[in-house]
Order: C-alpha cells, then structure tokens, then sequence
C-alpha cells in the first residue's frame, strides 16, 4: 500500500510540474500542389498553411488550406490534455481506496462496510478511467487539423471535375468554386474538363497535404511568432537546420518560416512588447 502512494505522490508532482511549463502546440505543415495541362506538368510545394496555384490559361485556380493554429485551440488542447491528466489523478487515488478496501475486508472489518468501499471505489476508478481516455480522443481530434481543397471556375463556361479515387463527380458553374473532398495525409487526384464533349482542354490536379501538431517549449510567444528554445527535438521537429546551437527559432505564424535570434535579440523584442 505503501508504495502504491509513493507513486501516486510522484505522479501527480511530475504531473504539475510539466503543467507549469510554458509550452504551445505548433504546427508543421506540407503542401503540394501538381497540375497537369496540355502534357506539362506544373508543381508547388510550401510549409505555410496555404497554397494557391492557377492554371498557364488562367482558367481555374487551386487553393491548398490547412487549418490555421490559434490560441483558442491551443487552450481547448491543453484543456483537454489536462482533463485526461487528472482523470488518470483521480483513477489513482481510487485505485488506492480500492486497495485499501479490499485489505480491510482481508484483515476482519465489517464485511458490508467495507464491500461498499471496495464496490464504490472501482466504479469511481472505471469512471475516470473512461473520462481520461475520452478527453485524450478529444485532444487528438482537435490536433487533427482541418484541411480544404477549393477550386475555382474562372471560365465562362460550366467546368466538370471528377475526383478519380472516390468516383464523385462536381458541376462546377462559370465563376464560382467548389469544396473538393480531401483528407489529412491522402494524395487525392481530379480531372477537370468543359462540360462540351468537343472540348479537349484536360486538366488533372494532383493535391497532398499533411500536417503534425505537436507541443513545443517556448521562451516567448507574441501575436506574430513563436520563440522556440534551440534543441535537437525542436530542430528535428521543426525540420529546420542549422549550426548555431545557442539562440531561439523564431516561427512567423503566418508564413511558418524560421529564423535563428539569439538570447540579446529576444531580450530586446521582449522589450519592445511591454
């Protein structure tokens, strides 16, 4: 019994103490854009949330976007993550209460007293049990980001496009644009023509992008960037290099490009934000 506890102390203590870290969720993001027409091939890449291509005649537009990271889904993160934390808290402290029912029943105290004990604490144990793991499904689906393929007709006349993995079919009007079906980490490929069967202008999209969220130390967080202590994870992560082992990445949140400011320059911007 006794070393059951000295482990639930030591969970909750390390349990706080990575609660009181100034920690954020960042993203990592890959787009890729391939448009094929008239037997050339067009590409785009970036690591920002967005991508956006046209075709050489100008006739539609593709637009890559990936859910943008903001301080509100942070919190309901890390919410999240917290709730499953103390559920697993409480689990414990049920789970020692369980124990120590079932040693009084063992040991000759009151049968029924103690069985209520025993049968109250494993229901309260299942219950946080089931609590931490719904809100950690919940914290991974909010790290689960949203991803939209939009198409645009700017022709003036009405455009087909056929998605060719999942056999859907969209009538897109001159002028307007659609929300194509697109998932997180699945390369999807389209076919775009006129609805006139005479016209042989062809096109076909090949669109992939992807995403990982995850959490990161940081020195220091305005409404613009990141700063990121320089460490092997977050240079691996991040999947930025460079030879410079003291400093902080500096993440534009809008673009995701990285630079390396070292500790007088953040000192500085610190400054300049009171």
């Amino acid at each position: 019994m006794e070393k059951k506890t000295l482990i639930l102390s030591m969970i909750v203590c390390i349990f706080v103490l990575y609660a009181q870290a100034k920690t954020t969720y960042i993203p990592t993001y890959d787009n890729r854009l391939l448009l094929i027409e008239n037997g050339e091939v067009d590409s785009l890449t970036n690591t920002s949330h967005s991508l956006v291509m046209s075709s050489k005649d100008g006739l539609i537009t593709c637009t890559l976007a990936q859910q943008v990271v903001s301080q509100d889904l942070v919190r309901d993160i890390k919410r999240a993550k917290n709730a499953a934390g103390w559920s697993m808290v409480a689990a414990g402290l049920s789970s020692v209460s369980e124990g120590m029912a079932q040693s009084q029943m063992n040991n000759g105290y009151n049968k029924g007293w103690a069985m209520q004990n025993y049968v109250d604490a494993r229901e309260n144990t299942n219950a946080s049990l089931a609590a931490s793991d719904d809100a950690m499904t919940l914290a991974e689906n909010l790290k689960t980001l949203l991803l939209d393929l939009v198409v645009r007709n700017n022709s003036q006349k009405e455009m087909l496009i056929a998605d060719i993995d999942r056999g859907l079919v969209w009538f897109v009007l001159p002028n307007c644009e659609v929300r194509l079906k697109k998932k997180k980490n699945e390369e999807c490929h389209f076919r775009i023509s006129s609805c006139n069967p005479m016209d042989e202008n062809v096109k076909y999209i090949n669109a992939l992008g992807t995403s990982t969220l995850e959490k990161y130390t940081i020195s220091f967080e305005t409404d613009i960037s990141w700063y990121v202590p320089i460490s092997n994870k977050a240079l691996k992560g991040l999947r930025f290099e460079t030879d410079i082992l003291d400093g902080y990445i500096r993440i534009v949140k809008d673009t995701m490009t990285m630079s390396i400011v070292s500790e007088d320059e953040l000192r500085t911007i610190k400054k300049n934000q009171k």
